[in-house]
């Protein structure tokens, strides 16, 4: 995890100014320096400006093997979307069931006689 010129700044409690010009003069040395800006290794910008207290560097990044505060949301909803869909599932296979019970019958209804009483003939007497 490499820091940019201002984290840089705020992890060791100085003006970003202050970074600027120690990387200018070469005291600070960086990683690279592309169109987002410089990428500063943290142990080399501590070299330079001793930690004092702990900072934001000391906790883990997003990317470390903690899992990231949008990941566990993720996560979360992952879980409740999963519930869900199960639960459409169900529905979904009772409904087949269902109409795979109500088919036959609905036809031998159909199949009713002319004057004959379908009441008669679905209570089974």
């Amino acid at each position: 995890m490499y820091l940019s010129l201002g984290k840089a700044a705020k992890e060791a409690g100085v003006a970003k100014s202050t970074i600027s010009k120690a990387l200018s003069s070469g005291k600070l040395s960086y990683r690279e320096k592309n169109s987002d800006g410089y990428k500063i290794d943290p142990a080399e910008l501590f070299r330079v400006y001793p930690k004092t207290a702990k900072t934001d560097a000391d906790e883990p990044a997003l990317d470390d093997w903690q899992l990231g505060q949008a990941e566990a949301d993720t996560m979360a909803y992952s879980a409740k979307f999963e519930i869900q869909l199960a639960g459409l599932k169900n529905l979904i296979a009772e409904k087949t069931a269902a109409s795979a019970i109500s088919k036959p019958t609905a036809r031998s209804f159909a199949r009713t006689a002319p004057g004959e009483n379908w009441q008669e003939r679905a209570s089974g007497s």
